[in-house]
């Protein structure tokens, strides 16, 4: 087999060995890989190398464990404190751009647009945080564990 025939084969032994080609394709690589004793090491230090890489299996933890490790206090506290600071910040900023805003003399454009996106913002957060709400009364799989 030329060098060029084997450059024409060396792209598919991935999908070879993976087994994502098609019949023909496969009995091309196969014919080949029969003809060429480079085509065959180089498959071989291929699958050698994807052995390697194959992640080995795991067992997840029984229910037990899984309830234990999350239902620490830690775990239901850390996502709650980490949204109530994210909101805390953003809501020191608002209130601190507007207090600036509105320290200055007089009426400008930027001082109006702060005010209008503070609200907008207000008003979206009060209008999810109802639905969300009014969502949680209805939920018709609220007694189901997850």
């Amino acid at each position: 087999m030329t060098p060029e025939q084997v450059d024409l084969y060396r792209p598919l032994l991935h999908g070879f060995l993976n087994g994502e080609l098609d019949r023909k394709q496969t009995a091309d690589v196969n014919d080949a890989l029969r003809r060429s004793a480079i085509l065959r090491s180089e498959f071989e230090q291929l699958r050698v190398s994807s052995g390697k890489l194959n992640t080995p299996s795991s067992v997840e933890p029984a229910d037990p464990t899984t309830d234990q490790l999350s239902n620490t206090p830690l775990q239901r506290l850390l996502p709650l404190a980490g949204v109530w600071l994210i909101l805390g910040g953003y809501l020191a900023i608002i209130l601190y751009a507007l207090y600036e805003s509105w320290t200055d003399d007089g009426f400008n454009v930027p001082n109006t647009a702060v005010t209008v996106i503070f609200l907008a913002a207000t008003a979206l957060l009060v209008a999810i945080t109802r639905r969300r709400l009014m969502t949680a009364t209805t939920d018709p799989y609220k007694d189901i564990q997850r």
